[in-house]
């Protein structure tokens, strides 16, 4: 069973503005635990979780888009759940995915 987890990460603390209406959409799904991450709990993330090779590789990614899609990838690895872009919006509940 996938974990009822659901990822948003954006490289500012906080989200833009435009995304609100986006994010409270995932947030619909109350049985659903919601995270946000910057870029600098991204990285964090990175070290804390894997190898001094990975964490080099990570901080050597040129672009941070780049470093993001790296990200995503790794916190659903590490924790599970599913990742949704900040101009996405769940139009349906998770549930009856």
């Amino acid at each position: 069973m996938i974990p009822k987890i659901i990822w948003q990460t954006y490289k500012t603390k906080l989200p833009p503005k435009i995304s609100v209406t986006n994010i409270q959409s995932w947030l619909a799904n109350t049985d659903y635990e919601w995270y946000y991450f910057d870029d600098e709990r991204c990285e964090q993330f990175i070290k804390d979780h894997f190898n001094e090779d990975i964490v080099n590789m990570y901080t050597s990614l040129p672009l941070g888009v780049m470093k993001a899609d790296f990200w995503r990838v790794a916190i659903v690895y590490v924790y599970g759940g599913i990742y949704a872009d900040l101009d996405t919006i769940c139009l349906k509940p998770i549930h009856t995915w």
